[in-house]
Formats: structure tokens, C-alpha cells, sequence
């Protein structure tokens, strides 16, 4: 697969989870790492039995008609959100897994301004799913009351459904970005990586829509892709994206 792949990072010296424990809820970025299987509530037992920590169980909520999910969130060994999730409904996105887990199917983002990072990622390609406030599901995500969750799903709709961002807002409570906490050798998600066409007019989509560009272009052999140029950037709340470009055939 070209898109949905996952890119494990160890260092000689692991440093603390950058967002501990995900109960700092005003810590913004990368959020949790988001895969679909078949039936959550069957496969409950054998994440935490795999040595997830449990967050919340699997929970019934309509995305909108048409579009159901049961969803759970737990912690990976290394302490980063995993939030995984069966869905009914919309076959022209969410394809027949046969008995399997899927590819990494969305990255979520903490953001403190959920208009100006979709104007953000919309720029870069990406089409609206769904655009919602959730205000029935705060014991699931184990918000402080009065807290609303805005959630905007994007994705590529002449690709799949793999590959989507998932941009969520706690409104109500204010954010702030992590800066370095969010660099190795600390634990967490460090990055989300774009193919693009022409990198340079990725770049500047980047630097007109809210990012910042990291370092000039570098000549990289990237795992799983190889030859390529690349720019290393941030998004609007400071979350590492990695753009590259394929050299090589």
C-alpha cells in the first residue's frame, strides 16, 4: 500500500510521552492513531489482551444518518491513543475489511481552531466527510463537563478510505501547542507524512494557509518509499507533516 502505512521510530534513549497520558486536555497536535476492524466488541478483549491500556470500552454513537460506529479508545504500550472503531454504513468509503484490520485509516489532531486547520489540510487536497459537534459522547472521551468535542473528518474521495485527518476541537477549553515535547526521543505520534506531486507547490500551499517550512528540500531515501525529496513542516497547531516528493522509480 502506498497510503495507510505506519512507521514505528525507537531511540536509544526513550524520552517521556510528549502529551502524558492524553489526560492533559489542553495539549495540542497529534492526537491518537485511528485503525478500523471488523467488530470492536469482539476484538476488545484480544487489543487489551495484546498490552493496551483501557480508556474507554466500545460505545454505540450515530455519525450521522446512514453512518454508525461502535468506538474504543485505549493506550498502545507506549502510552499513544488508539482509537479503534467498526463502522456501518457509506460502502463507497469504508470498504469490506474480510475478517482483517485495516491500514491506518485516520491521524487525529488536537487543534485549538478547528476552521483554520481544515482551511489548512482542505488546501493541501483534501474533501469534507463530516463536520460535526458531539455533545453526547463526553464520559466516552472523558471530557470535563461543559466541554464540546467539534469533530471534522477529511478525507480523499477518489482514493479511500484510508489515509483520512481527523481534526478535533474541545470547545470550551483552550489549547496550546507542545513544541519540542513533541520531537524525538520522546514517546507519541512525531509525524504524518504527504506524497505530492509538485513539492513545491505543496510547500507553499504550507506557508500560505497557517504552517511553517522546517528545513530547504533534502535528498532522502524514505522507508517504504525510497528515493525522494522531501521538506520537513509543521501544520497550524505545530503538528509535524512531512512532504515528499518520489526521485526514484
Amino acid at each position: 500500500a502506498r497510503r495507510g502505512r505506519l512507521r514505528l521510530l525507537a531511540c536509544d534513549a526513550p524520552g517521556e510521552h510528549a502529551w502524558g497520558g492524553y489526560e492533559r486536555f489542553f495539549d495540542l497536535g497529534h492526537y491518537a492513531v485511528n485503525l478500523r476492524v471488523p467488530d470492536i466488541r469482539s476484538h476488545w478483549t484480544r487489543i487489551i489482551g495484546g498490552g493496551a491500556k483501557p480508556k474507554s470500552g466500545p460505545t454505540h454513537w450515530v455519525v450521522e444518518p446512514g453512518l454508525e460506529a461502535w468506538d474504543s479508545m485505549s493506550w498502545d504500550p507506549d502510552g499513544t491513543l488508539l482509537d479503534v472503531y467498526t463502522m456501518s454504513g457509506r460502502p463507497d468509503v469504508f470498504r469490506d475489511l474480510e475478517g482483517h484490520a485495516s491500514e491506518l485509516e485516520t491521524i487525529a489532531i488536537h487543534v485549538a481552531d478547528a476552521d483554520r486547520s481544515k482551511a489548512f489540510y482542505v488546501a493541501l487536497g483534501y474533501s469534507i466527510f463530516f463536520d460535526r459537534r458531539i455533545d453526547d459522547l463526553g464520559a466516552f472521551f472523558h471530557l470535563p463537563d461543559g466541554v464540546v468535542l467539534r469533530d471534522v473528518n477529511l478525507y480523499k474521495p477518489e482514493l479511500s478510505g484510508i489515509g483520512r485527518i481527523e481534526i478535533v476541537q474541545y470547545e470550551g477549553l483552550p489549547g496550546e501547542p507542545i513544541g519540542a515535547r513533541a520531537r524525538p526521543p520522546h514517546r507519541g505520534i512525531q509525524s504524518m507524512s504527504f506524497e505530492c506531486g509538485d513539492l513545491l507547490a505543496a510547500a507553499a500551499i504550507v506557508r500560505d494557509h497557517g504552517g511553517a517550512l522546517l528545513t530547504e528540500p533534502l535528498e532522502l531515501d524514505l522507508p517504504g518509499v525510497g528515493a525522494a525529496r522531501a521538506f520537513a513542516a509543521t501544520g497550524p497547531d505545530g503538528e509535524m507533516i512531512e512532504l515528499f516528493q518520489r526521485t526514484g522509480r
